[in-house]
């Protein structure tokens, strides 16, 4: 989302507001809290509400809901992973 100095005219925050995952009849979400690259959050398309003005917070609550708005929730399957292991 650094394409634009405005959050809402990125390239991300474009494509969250087409309807192409309508031509899918599933979408498979794959989340990990370990995973360092993308966040938890993100990967399940679930950010939390933000709580203060920050442009960037805003426009990803804003992309999620943008998203589940053109979705149906029976074709989503989300999958979290645990990548923890223990030290041997």
């Amino acid at each position: 989302m650094n394409d634009h100095e405005d959050p809402k005219q990125t390239f991300m925050y474009k494509l969250s507001r087409n309807d192409h995952l309508n031509l899918f009849n599933n979408v498979i979400l794959m989340s990990s809290p370990q995973d360092s690259y993308v966040p938890y959050s993100s990967a399940r398309i679930q950010p939390a509400k933000p709580s203060g003005n920050n442009k960037i917070d805003l426009a990803i609550f804003e992309m999620a809901k943008n998203i589940w708005s053109r979705i149906s929730n029976d074709m989503i399957v989300r999958i979290d992973v645990d990548l923890r292991s223990e030290k041997k």
